[in-house]
């Protein structure tokens, strides 16, 4: 689970110097070209995108009560209209402190985007879609909390602000929500992240 996660945080890292040496125009392309390129079949203007934050679990706990230092997230997306995409990506909400124990989670999420462009270099969008999300749960022994392993899919859905940096880059700020089911049952984890967006 941790590798997972150092992956992501290095997948990260390494797109920061890019964005240091991004050129504030794209190379020369058809207008055509430019829109039909992404990773989802059926979609243009694609992009890829990684962030890192917290997350806030949602979970029963009686001591030990913290939440996990980092968390992130991978994803790529694309659109069908100016305002319309879809968004496909890994999450790793990371590991929570729970009643003597640890409590870890991580999914996939598919969710639609909705953007609403504001002026020339600012954007705000909203998300809703599912997460499929595994879960872990250990505890301190005879306390009687429930330990185990669980997945399956909850809902999700947040907000956030982009700010163009160029035709290429983004900065990003996201608030989600994701329902995720665990041993105990279904609980609420929040992520509120900061990351980069690079448009293909």
């Amino acid at each position: 689970m941790k590798l997972r996660m150092s992956l992501a945080a290095v997948a990260v890292a390494a797109a920061l110097p890019m964005l240091a040496q991004a050129q504030t125009t794209r190379s020369p392309m058809t207008s055509s070209t430019a829109e039909s390129y992404s990773l989802l079949p059926g979609t243009t203007r694609g992009y890829i995108a990684g962030s890192v934050g917290r997350a806030e679990f949602d979970t029963f706990c009686a001591f030990n009560c913290d939440d996990p230092d980092i968390s992130g997230k991978v994803v790529t997306g694309g659109s069908w209209s100016n305002i319309i995409g879809v968004e496909l990506g890994y999450f790793y909400f990371g590991s929570a402190s729970r009643n003597g124990g640890d409590t870890e989670a991580q999914g996939v999420n598919l969710s639609l985007v909705g953007n609403l462009p504001i002026g020339d270099v600012f954007n705000v969008f909203a998300k809703v879609g599912t997460t499929y999300g595994w879960t872990d749960v250990s505890v301190a022994p005879g306390f009687g909390f429930v330990s185990g392993t669980d997945n399956g899919f909850g809902l999700s859905y947040g907000a956030g602000v982009g700010f163009d940096l160029n035709r290429n880059w983004t900065l990003l700020a996201e608030w989600e929500q994701h329902r995720l089911k665990f041993v105990s049952g279904r609980d609420e984890v929040s992520l509120l992240s900061l990351g980069v967006k690079y448009r293909f």
